[in-house]
């Protein structure tokens, strides 16, 4: 707590104003009384008196050249809004690129955006794009990066003319966070893509040689007096959805039907602060994960496909503390429940793989001195899981009890594109001896120099389990500190890291492995500007020596050299070296908890990729790499291609297809005895096909189709017993059972197709019908071929979710006018 109150004050009295114009430009807003209609065509009479922003700048593909086309831009305010009208002139008006797409995303279009910091932090903000086919995109931003699952609701529209096009776009105060003061004196930029000549321009030169984003921005002014209006929006939602599978057994329907109405309410608490929450959330329609053939002793970390925690969650990103997939997750004791089922004699009638969110809540803001604060609570259902005995009698396991999920975040912006931060996640679990509490308390900070070339970096973490019976496992810690050269044409940085073995924050986050000690660095020389047959070019090369934190042991040294590279025909292409050549200890996939390792020998890889002109109307992406084992007959191969078709302006598709094969890949098959590891030699075949497809009807309508599928075929050549030394010695073990059966081999299938309807029917609300095919195929059938694989997988068992939710948005400055 000493830690926390010390951090807090170096936050709050931290000053972070400073001088992001090193060539200062600015652009004046004028009040109006009377709206202009937000039509895109800029005929009304006060867009003739505004004063005009132009001498756009590139930043591709010729960074500091002028604009190929002029741009203009002119912006207006009064009580509830900003304006903006923009005209992009084009040499070439007939050939203009607009070609629809869904809701955030640009697809084969030009666009025009606005981008705000009206903090002045250099640091944080938020941008709304609307393309030559009216759709609109608008994203916040972090030192995270970009937030594109932002949404806010504002007006927009665009016209086509003999000299371009026009836009006028309406963002209401209540979609923005500003200061409350007189004035307003926000940082602000354009931005103009021209997708038919691939040129990216902005009105505030953005340098690429220059560290930082929204600190190269400029200033707004003339803008006075306003207020942040009552910022309550309402979206209620009703929900149906109908699940079929085919089980077939007694007492087990084939046919699930549910129904759901909720609430979701943004809620802002004065001009800085907003309140998230979801009521009875209904996540029927988030993407599928993508499954797999999990090999490694690692879990694997599925993408967030829920908008709430994709939404707006900037500030919880920091440090790497949240996973918000532990969020109404798979439950504790899942898979405990098919070894109690198998020791009784059981049979298993219900449970179920996620647990149910009750609600979910966060707050989240920053102050006028820089001080970002964010709250998130989740509390989930306990969870049980149903059995019944030879008898009929059923008796009920909870699986996982009434949990709740808490992130704090404290996140001081300081000058010089620095900042300083404080995190906490807290897990607590209700009742039973075997259940207990988890909380992680960390801090991070960044500090640049006054010239914003270097900077310092840092960290640390602590890890707490507090068990019901008292029973204490210990704390652990996690320390990190780098430094890295951060503007200019040759960039580095080195990086010293620290992960103790009792360190844990996956209650609430992902950790991959702890009892790490890792040093790594990097050096990379970039090339922004055009020279010979090439637009830009970077090239480099990272190194990491890792081992083990206890007992201090060494695990692995790798180098990597890589380059990357456009050229004047937009032809991208880019290629990487990787190699271990001292070799590697694997303390991982002996599961041994780091007390036995696999001595594998020297690595040794190289591979690329290329992309086509994506300019064009038909592109390809494409990849390999190749690498060898410095061992006999160990050797891989993979190779990706993925070819883009833009058929029109409202139908689109790609389509991706991976293979990697991998001759004895060398990997843990099972602890034979106590003492006794083997290790198993395989050949592993990887194919993965995935089609998107997309016909968007208006920039309002549109439906989309992902179909996919991935099999992995496992067969094992040969078995060793892993010795003491690491070494794989011969064995007696064969991996076949009595009936002749070679059991560890594998043939893993997984198919899922998404076909989602979305129409946003009016600004904010919105209609979602979804259907969603899901397969999971697994057997020891590995002497098949792809396509006789392919139709019995098909043709299987399958689960199909059908859902149709209506959600309305309500905002309260409306309802309250009329």
């Amino acid at each position: 707590m000493r830690y926390m109150f010390l951090v807090l004050s170096l936050a709050v009295t931290t000053t972070f104003a400073q001088d992001a114009n090193l060539n200062p430009k600015s652009i004046q807003i004028i009040r109006i009384e009377e709206a202009p209609k937000i039509d895109g065509s800029l005929d009304d009479v006060i867009w003739q008196t505004t004063p005009i922003a132009t001498d756009f700048v590139q930043r591709n593909p010729d960074p500091g050249k002028p604009a190929t086309n002029e741009t203009e831009i002119q912006m207006l305010y009064d009580d509830a809004a900003i304006y903006i009208g923009a005209k992009m002139y084009d040499a070439a008006p007939d050939s203009i690129r607009r070609g629809l797409a869904g809701r955030d995303q640009i697809g084969d279009a030009s666009y025009i955006g606005i981008f705000i910091d009206a903090y002045r932090s250099g640091l944080n903000g938020e941008s709304f794009i609307v393309t030559t086919a009216g759709v609109q995109f608008d994203a916040k931003y972090s030192q995270n990066g970009e937030d594109e699952n932002w949404s806010a609701v504002w007006k927009s529209n665009v016209q086509f003319t003999d000299e371009g096009w026009t836009a006028e776009m309406r963002i209401p105060f209540a979609a923005l966070r500003f200061p409350k003061k007189d004035v307003q004196d926000w940082w602000v930029n354009f931005q103009r893509r021209d997708r038919r000549i691939g040129e990216e321009t902005w009105w505030k030169h953005v340098d690429p040689e220059i560290n930082g984003f929204f600190n190269q921005f400029g200033d707004l002014e003339g803008m006075e007096n306003i207020d942040s209006p009552t910022r309550l929006f309402l979206y209620p939602f009703i929900a149906t959805n109908a699940q079929h599978f085919p089980h077939n057994e007694e007492g087990v329907k084939n046919w699930n039907r549910g129904f759901n109405a909720g609430m979701d309410i943004k809620y802002g608490i004065n001009d800085a602060f907003t309140l998230d929450m979801t009521l009875i959330p209904d996540f029927g329609q988030a993407a599928s994960d993508d499954q797999i053939l999990n090999l490694q002793v690692f879990e694997v970390q599925f993408n967030e496909n829920r908008q709430f925690f994709t939404e707006g969650t900037e500030l919880f990103s920091k440090g790497d503390l949240f996973y918000s997939r532990r969020i109404g997750g798979t439950p504790m004791k899942f898979y405990d429940v098919y070894s109690e089922a198998d020791e009784s004699g059981e049979t298993i009638i219900s449970n179920p793989q996620t647990v149910q969110l009750l609600n979910s809540t966060k707050v989240s803001g920053r102050t006028k001195s820089g001080l970002g604060i964010g709250v998130l609570n989740s509390v989930t259902a306990p969870t049980t899981a149903m059995l019944e005995d030879t008898e009929g009698v059923r008796r009920e396991i909870q699986t996982n009890p009434l949990t709740n999920y808490n992130v704090m975040v404290f996140d001081q912006n300081l000058k010089n594109n620095s900042f300083i931060s404080l995190v906490n996640t807290n897990v607590w679990r209700a009742g039973g001896d075997d259940n207990y509490e988890a909380n992680v308390t960390g801090g991070l900070f960044s500090i640049s120099n006054k010239k914003n070339t270097y900077a310092i970096d840092g960290g640390a973490a602590l890890s707490q389990k507090y068990f019901t019976n008292f029973k204490n496992p210990g704390l652990g810690f996690q320390t990190a500190l780098g430094l890295r050269k951060t503007s200019g044409n040759f960039n580095f940085g080195v990086e010293h890291t620290i992960v103790s073995d009792q360190y844990d924050h996956n209650d609430l986050g992902f950790l991959r492995r702890n009892n790490t000690h890792n040093i790594e660095g990097f050096a990379v020389y970039n090339i922004y500007k055009p020279f010979g047959k090439f637009l830009n070019m970077s090239f480099g090369m990272s190194g990491e020596y890792n081992a083990l934190y206890k007992p201090s042991a060494y695990r692995e040294f790798s180098i990597n050299p890589f380059f990357n590279a456009t050229f004047k025909n937009f032809m991208r292409i880019g290629g990487w070296v990787y190699t271990t050549p001292f070799g590697s200890h694997d303390y991982d996939d002996t599961r041994t908890s780091n007390e036995r390792y696999y001595d594998m020998p020297g690595f040794l890889g190289t591979g690329g990729w290329f992309s086509t002109d994506q300019r064009k109307k038909v592109y390809l992406q494409a990849n390999y790499g190749v690498g060898t084992v410095f061992e006999d007959d160990r050797w891989f191969y993979r190779f990706g291609l993925r070819p883009f078709f833009i058929i029109s302006d409202k139908w689109r598709m790609d389509y991706r297809f991976n293979y990697r094969h991998g001759n004895y890949d060398t990997g843990y098959v099972e602890h034979w005895t106590d003492d006794d590891i083997i290790f198993g030699r395989r050949n592993i075949d990887n194919y993965e096909n995935v089609l998107n497809a997309s016909y968007i009807f208006t920039n309002r309508m549109g439906l989309t189709l992902r179909a996919r599928h991935n099999w992995t075929k496992v067969v094992y050549q040969k078995y060793h017993l892993l010795d003491e030394n690491g070494d794989l010695a011969p064995t007696t073990y064969d991996g076949i059972d009595e009936d002749g059966l070679a059991y560890n081999n594998t043939s893993f299938n997984a198919v899922n197709l998404d076909l989602i309807y979305n129409w946003e029917f009016t600004p904010g609300s919105r209609l979602i019908l979804v259907w969603k095919n899901n397969i999971i195929r697994a057997d020891n059938d590995t002497d098949i071929s792809f396509f006789r694989n392919f139709g019995e997988t098909v043709t299987g068992d399958q689960s199909n979710f059908f859902s149709v939710k209506l959600l309305y948005f309500l905002d309260y400055l409306s309802l309250k006018k009329a």
